[in-house]
């Protein structure tokens, strides 16, 4: 195997290799049945003639596995690690005008999220693990995801939100839709407390459901508190903004969020 083979030419070697051995699987076994045929009849010029055919055919299988298993020797690991594959992926996106954007670990393609796992030879898109890691394959998908409705529960959200908010007022405040604006990173942090689970529910993944939230149009509770979204501005920590890579490539930043209380729904 040559230096700097990627993933997306090793699979398509061993593919190759693969439809190789199909075709002399074909041709091999047609001499088997007929050296078979012979054997039962006793015709030994057959005989010699289908073995040959068959020791001959057998080593070109065994060829054909040889060249799979040698193209397969691909140091995945290094290329999860690296961002090898991710430039690889970036560049099957762009082979089929599919919109992705590389944040630091990950690959945002609206609204999925791909996050890599050198250490196990796999990605997670969407919290869930995945090891088809074929570049041209991941895209196709993706692209396929973008198709399909979105599944994120507004109105279930919203209620998890205010939750969070009232928990995260000062103290001095009343548990109640005051109007009062929370850091989304203060909610976040209460959202995913519990060891482990900021890496179940990135805050990327919580970031893109702010958005769905926010473009859906619903935005009052069940108790007739209404949510505010407050923007980001220059006098806040950079670290407490969200950014969101739309579907469209735009980026929607989120700084905090408000509930003021209502008498009717809105």
């Amino acid at each position: 195997m040559r230096r700097g083979l990627g993933a997306e030419e090793t699979c398509a070697q061993v593919e190759s290799h693969v439809r190789d051995a199909f075709l002399v699987l074909k041709t091999l076994t047609t001499a088997l049945r007929r050296l078979e045929a012979a054997a039962k009849e006793g015709d030994f010029q057959e005989i010699r003639k289908s073995s040959e055919a068959f020791a001959s055919l057998s080593a070109r299988l065994n060829a054909a596995g040889e060249s799979a298993s040698n193209a397969a020797r691909f140091d995945l690991h290094s290329a999860l690690s690296s961002g090898a594959y991710f430039a690889e992926v970036l560049d099957a996106a762009r082979t089929i005008g599919l919109t992705m954007h590389e944040r630091g670990h990950l690959l945002l393609c609206f609204p999925q999220i791909v996050r890599v796992l050198p250490e196990e030879d796999s990605i997670v898109i969407s919290r869930k693990r995945d090891n088809r890691l074929r570049p041209s394959e991941l895209v196709r998908r993706l692209q396929q995801e973008q198709r399909k409705p979105l599944r994120l529960k507004p109105q279930q959200f919203l209620q998890l939100l205010y939750k969070a908010y009232l928990l995260a007022l000062p103290n001095d405040l009343p548990r109640a839709a005051s109007g009062f604006v929370v850091a989304l990173a203060r909610i976040y942090d209460l959202l995913t407390i519990f060891p482990g689970t900021s890496k179940e529910y990135s805050v990327e993944e919580f970031s893109r459901d702010l958005y769905l939230l926010d473009k859906s149009g619903i935005n009052t509770t069940k108790e007739n508190a209404l949510l505010s979204f407050s923007a980001s501005s220059g006098t806040r920590a950079i670290g407490d903004i969200l950014v969101v890579v739309t579907e469209t490539g735009a980026e929607m930043v989120y700084y905090g969020i408000s509930f003021t209380a209502t008498t009717h729904g809105q």
